[in-house]
């Protein structure tokens, strides 16, 4: 199945803390300053991030190089600093962080002293710092990844997940690299008895199908040789967003993505201002698209589901919601209701209290954003698992299970609202079919 995976991409500036774990070597303190037995001294600067790529602040390092081993941490900005002796060039680095998992990398020096970027994927049940290293407990998987021309491909992700004895079924994850220019790639573990150990690939660079290894782990390096990635080359959704002069407008923003059932990556344009908006797609799995508008408060918000057949040059919305509490505004097969006694229940559910005209539904979250810095999602999207609504002329519609028009967009999703947009297709009790759209707003 095609996937892609967008990553973020920042400006550091360079800070560090620094621990000495070994004095016989070298002295250090506050301001950095060493002091070393003997022989010149470089320093060395890297940075930590997450596998999303955004940086990783207080990651712990440990540098090993022959006898020596320093201690220290990344910053705010995910960067760490270190000051070795010039007559140390091999070794190893491990980095670890409380909620995250263990890195271990051959130590790598480029021309201008920085050392290959350290990944950590997010582990919430690692509630300890590890920063234990076993050289005699290491294997290495080594190998190169190319196109159906034997060309190199780099910066495709690779990462091992490895499965253990006991508990069965929990995962270790253990290690996160990009292949270099010539496509090769090397990743380094610790051999823990594990059940199995298994290499996956993602790449942003094209529409690809992923790598699925299984490592044999028999031997200290396992060289798996050129393995072929397929892919074809990006498509690009374009469209404009406009204002319609409503009042509504004077904060707003953007948003579009690509909803593709069943994949975990979706690319994303998120805070966009208003004009143009481009959007990389695989054809070959075109999905759904979503394009709206929302104010910087949330309060006022719309959009529209479509497919790439559907896109037009330009959209406009009226993104002035009919009040800042409770609402509903229903569409269906044209007719519009609207709906301000509403009610919402946990898990996700919301329905009307007007027992005239009966509503209900039920939603599934299926992926979420959440801006940098924050601790509140930007948006969820999902399916609808359930909904019932009576039309005027009596016809009671329901979610029709096989149809593939069923998508929902959370634009808001915070300590007191519940909000969305959504479109399906449903289905009459007398077996007629509406389609269906909806925005909605409910306190909690």
């Amino acid at each position: 199945m095609k996937r892609i995976i967008a990553y973020s991409l920042f400006l550091f500036f360079l800070s560090f803390s620094y621990s000495c774990v070994k004095e016989a070597d070298v002295i250090t303190e506050e301001e950095t300053e060493v002091i070393p037995q003997e022989g010149e001294t470089r320093v060395l600067t890297g940075i930590v991030k997450d596998t999303s790529g955004n940086i990783l602040p207080q990651a712990r390092i440990k540098m090993i190089l022959g006898d020596l081993e320093l201690e220290t941490e990344a910053d705010e900005n995910g960067e760490w600093k270190v000051t070795v002796p010039n007559s140390l060039t091999e070794g190893y680095i491990v980095a670890n962080k409380v909620a995250y998992s263990k890195s271990i990398q051959r130590f790598k020096e480029t021309e201008d002293k920085r050392v290959e970027d350290i990944y950590l994927a997010r582990v919430p049940s690692n509630t300890e710092l590890d920063l234990s290293f076993g050289q005699s407990n290491l294997k290495t998987l080594i190998g190169r990844i190319v196109d159906a021309n034997a060309d190199p491909i780099p910066d495709v992700t690779l990462f091992l997940i490895s499965l253990l004895v006991d508990p069965p079924n929990d995962y270790v994850f253990n290690g996160f690299v990009n292949t270099q220019a010539d496509g090769t790639f090397e990743i380094i573990y610790e051999d823990d008895g594990f059940s199995s150990t298994s290499l996956y690939t993602l790449f942003s660079g094209a529409c690809s199908d992923n790598i699925s290894y299984t490592v044999q782990g028999q031997d200290p390096v396992e060289d798996l040789g050129d393995l072929e990635l397929s892919s074809e080359s990006f498509s690009i959704f374009q469209t404009k967003l406009e204002s319609d002069g409503s009042s509504c407008y004077q904060t707003a923003k953007g948003l579009a993505f690509n909803y593709k059932s069943g994949t975990g990556f979706i690319p994303v344009a998120w805070d966009q201002p208003l004009g143009a908006i481009s959007l990389e797609y695989c054809p070959s799995e075109t999905g759904i698209f979503y394009v709206g508008v929302e104010s910087d408060d949330n309060v006022h918000f719309n959009g529209k589901f479509l497919s790439d057949t559907e896109v037009e040059a330009s959209y406009q919305f009226d993104i002035c919601t009919p009040n800042p509490g409770n609402f509903l505004e229903l569409n269906l097969d044209g007719t519009e209701t609207t709906y301000t006694d509403i009610a919402f229940t946990s898990p996700r559910t919301v329905y009307s209290h007007d027992f005239t005209a009966p509503l209900s539904f039920q939603l599934r979250n299926w992926a979420i954003y959440t801006p940098n810095g924050s601790d509140r999602p930007a948006y969820h999207m999902g399916e609808v698992k359930e909904l019932s609504v009576e039309s005027a002329n009596g016809v009671e519609y329901t979610l029709d299970e096989d149809s593939k028009v069923n998508y929902v967009n959370i634009v808001q999703d915070d300590d007191d609202f519940y909000a969305g947009i959504i479109k399906a297709q449903l289905k009459g009790d007398d077996s007629s079919f509406a389609d269906m759209t909806m925005r909605f707003r409910v306190s909690k």
